[in-house]
């Protein structure tokens, strides 16, 4: 008895076909029925295009203005495709073409319920708050979201009632301060305490040079997962599209000094040194001050610091921004101090510190 491909249940097709390429299986979802049940599952289920783009990688297929207008087109008019969509990442190197481009994503996306993983970067600054409509319309809920397109973090949270990660990037440096106001209003907001907050952090794309995260949005005694968690999010088969450097720097971001704890900034960066181990350039900007008996307590001389730093064992550079704006003489006296003392033989790879306010800044290299 002789079997032909086509005489193969549909759950064993679609194992075979999940090896294709978009091309073939676009085109093997035209040779018949059989086929075109068992291509568009692995074609719909998992889409990544880039527009324009001349930054993105090989595994994120590069397409045209037209050809992505057709995809948008097809998702929109057919409910029954756009139900298979589970994992949803586009780039888009087009300024002129950003709200055409929004409008259409906004109608692609909307019978899109199974949708668990939605990742979209505009370029320039012509971010709006456009995609928060859809983000916030409960279409769809998603485990994973990130994007240089969210400003209403508040609203999308609360309707995102499944979201465990969100990432915003902030390439571009005119969007960066706009967002840490945003996260910094997210941490004083009036969230219904038994709403469990996703992991928020800041990154830069398109190759991953920067993580900016900040302890005082971390669950209690999960700060080592929220740095797991990331790093096998951008690391995936998902995360077509993203390249993580191997001097990856961080920074985490205190908005809170007095509430944010010593335990959680120390295991924070226990985190990283484990699951991003090729961090050269690590930083702490404080935006207000932490004081105890009266005396003004600097982020190097948290306890357990230096032992938490010792296991970046590629750190080359070492920053602390500080809210003051007075004199850094005394500052760099006892920072110089900490490092002659303990942080140098803490980390024997570190040639520089750096510390500054609004209105200095202080060299410390070693040699």
């Amino acid at each position: 008895m002789t079997l032909n491909l086509s005489d193969f249940a549909t759950e064993l097709l679609q194992c075979v076909f999940s090896f294709c390429s978009p091309g073939d299986l676009a085109s093997l979802s035209r040779v018949n029925s059989t086929f075109q049940h068992a291509a568009e599952y692995p074609l719909y289920r998992h889409i990544y295009l880039s527009v324009d783009s001349s930054y993105c990688d090989r595994s994120i297929t590069r397409v045209s203005y037209y050809a992505h207008w057709l995809l948008f087109q097809t998702l929109t008019s057919n409910p029954q495709k756009a139900a298979l969509l589970r994992s949803f990442h586009f780039q888009l190197d087009t300024n002129s073409r950003y709200d055409e481009t929004a409008g259409r994503i906004t109608n692609a996306l909307r019978g899109a319920h199974g949708l668990v993983d939605l990742r979209i970067t505009f370029s320039g600054a012509a971010a709006e708050e456009r995609l928060d409509v859809t983000i916030k319309s409960g279409h769809f809920q998603l485990h994973t979201l990130y994007s240089n397109c969210c400003w209403d973090l508040e609203g999308i949270i609360v309707r995102q009632k499944h979201l465990r990660l969100f990432g915003i990037d902030d390439r571009h440096k005119a969007l960066y301060f706009g967002y840490l106001e945003r996260i910094k209003n997210l941490c004083h907001s009036r969230l219904d305490s038994k709403r469990e907050l996703p992991d928020i952090f800041m990154f830069r794309n398109p190759d991953i040079s920067q993580l900016t995260l900040f302890p005082k949005l971390c669950r209690p005694g999960q700060a080592f997962t929220l740095c797991r968690d990331i790093a096998t999010s951008l690391r995936r088969d998902l995360c077509k599209g993203y390249y993580i450097r191997s001097d990856c720097n961080f920074t985490i971001y205190i908005f809170d000094f007095a509430q944010a704890e010593a335990a959680t900034i120390c295991k924070m960066i226990e985190g990283m040194a484990q699951y991003f181990v090729g961090c050269q350039d690590f930083t702490m900007r404080v935006q207000t001050s932490l004081a105890v008996q009266g005396k003004v307590l600097t982020p190097w001389r948290i306890p357990g610091f230096s032992t938490s730093t010792s296991q970046l064992r590629q750190l080359r550079r070492l920053g602390f921004y500080l809210p003051s704006n007075g004199p850094l003489l005394q500052t760099t006296m006892d920072l110089r101090s900490f490092l002659l003392e303990e942080l140098a033989l803490a980390c024997p790879t570190l040639k520089e510190v750096v510390v500054h306010n609004n209105s200095e800044k202080a060299y410390l290299r070693l040699y």
